[in-house]
């Protein structure tokens, strides 16, 4: 009762038509020890659970102590403990990225899109990375029921990880890259963002052919993978849409590493070369591109090489590439989560959205004789 009584006779010092002033009050904060919701909601006269629903963008404030609560959190740069709000069971502002790997240029640029569409709802993005099955799972665990995070993007995981089940009480996910509905019932509500494989390489193949390359190699993805089985099979159907072009599907490289050592094999044990690898990302075909230098053959006059995923180094390399749309990518995944934290559509089916991919031609698949049909 005294609370609430002080909390009233401080309000009525604020009038609606008064500058708001904290300098007065000002804490040195760096003199201080760190500030709670309790030093805040004194110095705003109000009490800590309107500070906490301020703080989490909730509705129930009246705009004038919203603005003088963001006042004074401003004045005395108050930063929150995220994770102690989560294991209060509040909203923490943080959604969990959890992937398998880094080294590809497209995870990097998906989490900065990822990012970008994060910030202005007034989240940050808390990142984990591990390429092993079991501690993808236990880091998976931690975030759906950790309090740690308000929802979780799942990128690129294994489909095995469906072979588990989700769990009453799990904070909203989305599937990036890989596909849940070849989990079980559980899976059922969870919604996922993936890429028309399929139609690019479709176009990348017809290139190819245009270009006069007959014989194709494809380097595959991870088993596992979504992405890597999904352009294999569209490989193998888009050859056989040309007569006499023919291609094989090779044992994965998705490493700067993995694909020089490609290369290194097929030069030492003498196996003859295809017009044109077709490799599962630019990762490791600019490892096979550099093999290839080094054993004095020509990009692309003696073996064309293209690429998947557009990163950074690929333009620079004149690596002929497919363009991830990371950012449309980046843009669904996020709209998605966020539909489901705002209670919208919880019990509803998970939608399956998939994002345009586009063809970039450069130098390492032109011929100076292309194919005239």
């Amino acid at each position: 009762m005294d609370e609430m009584a002080g909390e009233k006779s401080t309000r009525a010092e604020f009038q609606p038509t008064q500058r708001i002033e904290v300098k007065t009050q000002r804490i040195d904060v760096r003199a201080q020890k760190r500030l709670n919701l309790k030093e805040i909601a004194k110095l705003a006269g109000v009490s800590k659970s309107t500070v906490s629903r301020v703080l989490q963008n909730e509705p129930r404030v009246s705009p004038t102590t919203r603005e003088r609560i963001k006042t004074i959190i401003t004045e005395l740069n108050y930063k929150p403990n995220l994770f102690a709000r989560g294991l209060k069971g509040s909203r923490t502002g943080l959604i969990g990225v959890l992937s398998r790997w880094i080294e590809s240029g497209f995870f990097a640029e998906l989490l900065r899109h990822l990012d970008d569409e994060v910030k202005p709802r007034g989240g940050r993005l808390l990142c984990s990375f591990t390429p092993f099955l079991d501690e993808y799972l236990e880091q998976w665990r931690m975030f759906a029921q950790g309090g740690q995070v308000d929802g979780v993007i799942l990128v690129a995981p294994s489909q095995n990880l469906f072979d588990h089940s989700v769990q009453p009480g799990d904070v909203p996910m989305v599937v990036c890259c890989a596909d849940p509905r070849a989990g079980g019932p559980s899976w059922a509500r969870v919604d996922s963002v993936n890429m028309r494989n399929d139609k690019a390489m479709t176009q990348l193949i017809e290139h190819l052919y245009q270009q006069g390359h007959r014989k194709l190699a494809h380097i595959a993805g991870e088993d596992g993978n979504l992405d890597a089985s999904e352009r294999a099979v569209a490989f193998e159907k888009a050859v056989r849409a040309h007569g006499g072009m023919e291609g094989s599907v090779e044992a994965g490289a998705w490493t700067v590493q993995m694909g020089h050592d490609l290369i290194v094999d097929y030069i030492e044990c003498k196996r003859p070369l295809p017009d044109a690898f077709v490799v599962f990302n630019d990762t490791a075909a600019l490892g096979m591109i550099r093999a290839l230098k080094e054993a004095g053959l020509r990009v692309p006059e003696d073996v064309a090489v293209t690429g998947w995923d557009n990163d950074m180094f690929a333009e620079m390399a004149g690596l002929t590439t497919v363009d991830l749309a990371s950012k449309d990518m980046a843009r669904k995944a996020v709209g998605l989560l966020f539909e489901r934290l705002s209670g919208k559509n919880m019990e509803a089916q998970g939608l399956c959205e998939r994002v345009d991919l586009n063809l970039c031609l450069r130098s390492s698949s032109l011929s100076k004789h292309p194919h005239k049909p």
